[in-house]
């Protein structure tokens, strides 16, 4: 109902034994939207005797492209994760250094962001109350300009773990029904005009760091290598092969 076009030839793309994906196109306020089905490994019997001790999850991650969104991280995690989500979102790790949270939302969550202004005009009472009903099936979502890990830079994502197949419908269908609700929303959203400056200023800073950390380290490579005799570079190339393949190299005694 959301989208005219689901799918590219087949509904569900299986990747893996417990992978699966599907994308849509055509629809106002994203460029499209791709969802990604993680399931336990229940095809592997040592997975599954490990999920008796290690529980694990089948999570449902839904990523929306959109073209429209100005300067901007924002995140919603559970505490006990923010380190481990800084560390791997590296948007988050550079901008974010607001923790903050807001009243109505469950307390093992913390919304991280880099302006305090976005809480109030993304988070509607109806989303923070969808959120803390559902805490259950709320892994996290993530808004950024800066996502590495995709050829958008804009992206909204959303993850949520899923509830028994005879729940599905109790416990998930609202929380995609927020989805569709943030997609409209985040296209009306709107740093001020102080904020937004002072984002892209540190988004360009941030950018010209990381192109000087780039020249110095191709740099410090290229006097290494000016630096070294040729002998002394065939001994680096078999430490370096030695390395990527130790057991050619590897000598065994009886």
């Amino acid at each position: 109902e959301n989208f005219s076009r689901v799918g590219d030839g087949t509904f569900l793309v299986r990747e893996s034994p417990n992978r699966f994906r599907t994308t849509a196109i055509g629809r106002i306020n994203c460029i499209g939207l791709q969802v990604s089905l993680e399931l336990k490994r229940r095809h592997d019997l040592l997975s599954v005797v490990l999920d008796l001790f290690r529980k694990s999850e089948d999570i449902l991650t839904i990523d929306i492209a959109v073209d429209n969104l100005d300067p901007m991280v924002f995140a919603i995690i559970p505490k006990k994760r923010e380190r481990s989500f800084r560390k791997e979102h590296k948007d988050i790790e550079s901008f974010a250094t607001t923790a903050t949270t807001t009243e109505g939302l469950h307390p093992s969550l913390v919304i991280l962001t880099d302006n305090k202004e976005l809480v109030s005009s993304i988070l509607s009472i109806e989303t923070i109350r969808t959120i803390t009903k559902y805490i259950s099936n709320f892994d996290y979502l993530w808004f950024t300009d800066q996502n590495p890990f995709s050829k958008f830079k804009k992206t909204l994502r959303f993850v949520f773990k899923l509830p028994q197949p005879q729940e599905m419908d109790s416990k998930i269908k609202v929380p995609i029904q927020m989805v569709f609700f943030l997609i409209d929303r985040m296209a009306s959203v709107r740093l001020s005009m102080k904020a937004k400056e002072k984002a892209q200023k540190l988004r360009y800073l941030a950018s010209k760091s990381e192109k000087q950390q780039q020249n110095n380290t191709s740099q410090e490579k290229k006097v290494e290598e000016r630096v070294l005799t040729p002998e002394e570079q065939k001994k680096k190339e078999r430490k370096e092969a030695k390395k990527r393949n130790p057991y050619k190299y590897k000598v065994f005694k009886s």
